[in-house]
């Protein structure tokens, strides 16, 4: 009882919500390395093991970045007045006491959180991407790509090649990362996978030279920057292969054609794609793709280079239906998720399961793919695996919709992409210009951007009026 009342004095003492005017902003970062008595442990470059300096870091970051970057002495790091004017449009953050937290843990201390559900794109990572542009744009540089992600598909995949043989080299964006995988023969976001010895790691594109089979595994949105990087290293001979699930905004390309494009079709573009969960490859469990392309001849390549006891692969010659079912099926894996949320069971999930795969395979035949792609690995396989396991960022991204959260905020705490709510987008405006009739995704599309109550959601879709199982075509 007395911590109880402890407790709702402080209640009645300290608000839950505490705002600063813009006044009150902070003017200049704080550079912690400056207080700290040893300092952090340089970066390495991953070619040479050598400490990084300016110059090791201009392919990453503009020049006025490298200086902070590497600075160890100034505390404060003034914050230009044009990016504090851009920051009040959404700034400042309110700081939240996490009173039910508190309790929970039974904890003295007092613990508080930033929201940043009032930022514009509804996550804490403009704040940097913002100074980022600025700094760029300041030093005369045309474009800028920032990027964040674990590289676990990719690294699963470089894997299975080891297994098999190949000589295999593992590039990140990121050269920091890049030294320490190498160093530590581990992927941070695969904990305790132990990466094969054979496996280089580098953080230098250089290392695409000669490459006859390259893998695409960026995020979709990164795909078209990444693209461009490595086009100067691909020639006739080589053989690209996305295995990125997603549709670019704006366009609504497969990730297929915007390498295509953007590397002047220049070599021979395949898809990999099926039931795969990064975390179950690296540990070797039994897993089915799909190689697709047009070239049934690529295909098959593709298909015996990474093709093993656990790993088996088979051939498609429709790419579009096999990068279709990869991007759409994570807008019913958020949908699955928010049944999940909303404490709905295995009748709901399998109604919403069957009739989207409907929506998705009526989409995809006018878009040129095959009914029977759609019933196969790559459509039917892919989506029960990512709308029933918690592998699934889209089903978890889901589950806290469900429960009450917005997706924006959602979105922004995930720590990584949740391709779902992107693709939500495109999946409206192709059925929309098709004319095809796609229920769940439009009730989708109307969580997630338009504000719909959930319930309300399931109850219009509930209601439609009555059919026929085989209306439009789909048995």
């Amino acid at each position: 009882m007395k911590g109880e009342s402890t407790m709702a004095a402080e209640i009645n003492n300290i608000p839950y919500k505490i705002y600063l005017s813009e006044d009150e902003m902070p003017k200049a970062w704080y550079n912690v390395r400056a207080d700290m008595k040893v300092k952090p442990a340089p970066l390495l470059n991953p070619g040479t093991g050598k400490p990084m300096g300016f110059d090791d870091l201009r392919p990453v970051f503009c020049d006025e970045l490298i200086r902070q970057e590497l600075d160890n002495d100034d505390r404060e790091i003034p914050i230009p007045q044009e990016i504090l004017d851009f920051y009040k449009m959404y700034r400042p953050s309110p700081l939240v006491r996490a009173y039910c937290l508190e309790e929970k843990l039974q904890t003295p201390a007092k613990i508080y959180y930033k929201f940043e559900g009032n930022n514009t794109s509804g996550s804490h990572k403009l704040n940097s991407a913002i100074a980022q542009a600025y700094y760029a744009k300041k030093q005369g540089l045309r474009g800028v790509t920032t990027e964040t992600g674990a590289g676990q598909w990719g690294t699963a995949l470089s894997m299975v090649l080891c297994d098999n043989g190949h000589d295999v080299t593992l590039w990140s964006h990121d050269p920091a990362k890049a030294a320490e995988m190498a160093k530590t023969r581990e992927n941070s976001k695969l904990k305790g996978v132990q990466l094969p010895d054979s496996l280089k790691i580098s953080g230098d594109l250089d290392c695409l030279k000669g490459a006859e089979l390259v893998i695409s595994a960026t995020p979709s949105f990164a795909v078209r920057e990444t693209g461009k990087k490595i086009a100067p290293y691909l020639t006739p001979e080589t053989v690209l292969v996305s295995v990125s699930k997603g549709i670019e905004r704006d366009t609504n390309l497969r990730m297929s054609q915007i390498l295509t494009e953007v590397t002047g079709n220049i070599c021979k573009v395949a898809a990999l794609s099926g039931p795969s969960h990064a975390e179950e490859v690296s540990i070797r469990m039994p897993t089915g793709c799909v190689s697709a392309c047009p070239d049934l001849k690529v295909a098959r390549l593709v298909q015996d280079a990474f093709m093993n006891d656990y790993f088996r692969v088979y051939t498609s010659e429709d790419i579009v239906g096999v990068e279709l079912s990869a991007a759409m099926k994570n807008v019913v894996a958020l949908a699955c998720g928010v049944c999940d949320g909303m404490g709905y069971q295995d009748n709901t999930k399998a109604l919403l399961m069957t009739r989207a795969m409907a929506e998705l395979t009526r989409l995809g035949e006018k878009l040129g793919g095959t009914r029977q792609t759609f019933g196969g690995l790559a459509g039917m396989g892919d989506l029960i695996v990512t709308c029933t396991s918690m592998h699934s960022r889209n089903r978890r991204a889901g589950i806290a919709i469900g429960e009450g959260r917005t997706p924006q905020e959602v979105v922004a705490d995930m720590g990584g992409v949740v391709e779902g709510y992107y693709a939500a987008v495109s999946a409206k405006e192709l059925a929309d210009s098709l004319g095809v009739e796609m229920p769940i995704c439009e009730a989708m599309y109307d969580i997630l951007y338009n504000g719909a109550e959930v319930r309300g959601m399931v109850h219009r879709l509930m209601s439609r009026a009555p059919k026929r199982e085989t209306d439009n075509g789909w048995v």
